[in-house]
């Protein structure tokens, strides 16, 4: 990739490639960038833009780093019966094949755009399906896909670690879905929403149990981990996704707490598309207990 600046007079002056601009000495070894438009990859930008494509450079080569990381400390047990079920490449999980049917209880948390895991459940063991997400785009999307699948029940609610209203915040690329309770990318203020614990939803629904969690929430997996881990239920299948950028010692300390509460991890994917997982409840539970 070439760099260039594009000075008053029009004059092109080729630099080095942006990956070896360290701190801004681009910038500060040549003033007339400041107010010059650059050429990245043969397309003009500007010096604002250049900025944010290093940013997102530098926090992809933070996150492969992280995720090499992590992947050398995981313990997986893998398992003959998993299913893929979805897209392992955006929003899809492994589940075992035998644990699940018509009469299971899942509650997907987020939705986004993309509903191909949780019909595609749906399609394979004829089980209903909760939805919940707070973002009215996500709403009117879930809606319309599943228009003529009733066993996809959507809530425009937002999950977290007990009953409140939630202020969520825009994504870091405009024109993305997914919104933040928690201000995962440090960006403006966009909507306020409905927030309800797990278990305050099955009391509303009338549910006393979940055989499949997902997770899916844009920095509030912690909360809803958190919650799930001190309030139950227990739950047999349960698959989460890590938004990045994830907090390594965070994401380390759940592994650890979900290890030590019987969660045994059957899959996992970590690269920069995202850090997804899949355990299986282990300990079983007493006789008339619900978790």
């Amino acid at each position: 990739m070439k760099l260039a600046a594009v000075g008053a007079r029009g004059a092109l002056a080729t630099k080095q490639p942006a990956m070896a601009l360290r701190h801004v000495a681009f910038r500060d070894r040549y003033p007339c960038a400041r107010h010059a438009r650059l050429v990245v990859d043969n397309r003009v930008t500007s010096w604002s833009e250049l900025q944010s494509w290093l940013g997102s450079a530098g926090r992809g080569v933070r996150t492969e780093l992280h995720a090499a990381s992590l992947r050398k400390s995981l313990k997986i047990k893998p398992r003959s019966d998993l299913l893929v079920v979805g897209d392992l490449s955006y929003g899809g999980y492994r589940v075992p094949i035998g644990a699940l049917d018509a009469n299971s209880v899942v509650y997907s948390v987020g939705v986004g755009e993309d509903i191909r895991f949780d019909l595609a459940l749906i399609a394979r063991f004829g089980c209903t399906v909760s939805a919940m997400d707070p973002v009215p785009r996500a709403a009117e999307y879930a809606r319309s896909e599943a228009a003529n699948e009733p066993r996809f029940v959507f809530h425009q609610i937002a999950v977290w670690s007990r009953d409140e209203t939630l202020t969520f915040h825009a994504p870091r690329e405009e024109g993305y879905v997914s919104h933040s309770a928690t201000n995962l990318s440090g960006t403006k203020e966009a909507f306020k929403a409905e927030g309800r614990a797990i278990r305050s939803l099955m009391r509303s629904w009338g549910h006393d149990r979940i055989d499949l969690l997902k997770v899916s929430a844009e920095g509030a997996e912690f909360e809803i981990l958190d919650a799930l881990l001190r309030d139950g239920p227990v739950v047999p299948i349960l698959c989460a996704e890590f938004s990045l950028p994830a907090p390594m010692d965070r994401v380390r300390q759940m592994l650890d707490r979900l290890a030590g509460a019987g969660y045994e991890m059957v899959s996992a994917k970590t690269d920069r598309g995202g850090w997804t997982f899949t355990w299986l409840q282990t300990r079983k539970q007493p006789a008339g207990v619900d978790g």
